[in-house]
């Protein structure tokens, strides 16, 4: 009866945490209200558009999309008779594999011996150079025509106390 006493005492006790110690810990932290913490300072990279665009030839249009200049050449696309899975094309009826038997409902789908199909045409797009300029502490980022600024500032410090048990 005795070691039961006992050992409900000692759950009691790691229970109610008597014995612990509680330590005050201080944490020093560095962050940056804009941009990210890099090298021990705050980096702030800032993308715009660009001030003007313009495209070499008149002809061409700048696509937001691409972020390019456009020139597009469109024909007429090829109509190509296809069957459903298990038919073939043959003599404008489309005949089962197996059975012989044909039915007239044939499939269709526009194709291009090169470019792209878009509808009942076929496009081919040329590109020329994007001309653009960028307002004064901007650099002109040409792959993506958008101007890029890299500033730098000094980094926050904020403390943090926590208790912490031992």
């Amino acid at each position: 009866m005795h070691k039961r006493i006992i050992l409900l005492l000692m759950i009691l006790l790691f229970i109610t945490g008597c014995g612990k110690k509680i330590e005050t810990v201080t944490i020093h932290e560095y962050y940056c209200e804009e941009g990210k913490v890099e090298d021990n300072k705050c980096v702030i990279n800032t993308s715009i558009e660009p001030e003007s665009i313009e495209c070499e030839d008149d002809s061409f249009e700048f696509n937001e999309e691409t972020r390019n200049c456009e020139y597009i050449n469109a024909f007429p696309a090829q109509k190509e008779y296809y069957c459903n899975e298990g038919y073939t094309l043959t003599n404008g009826k489309c005949v089962n594999d197996e059975t012989g038997e044909s039915e007239y409902r044939q499939n269709s789908k526009y194709v291009c011996p090169y470019g792209r199909v878009n509808g009942s045409n076929c496009e081919i797009v040329d590109t020329r150079e994007v001309i653009f300029t960028c307002p004064d502490g901007y650099t002109k980022n040409e792959d993506k025509v958008m101007c890029e600024k890299t500033e730098y500032a000094e980094l926050k410090e904020r403390t943090i106390t926590e208790e912490v048990e031992e």
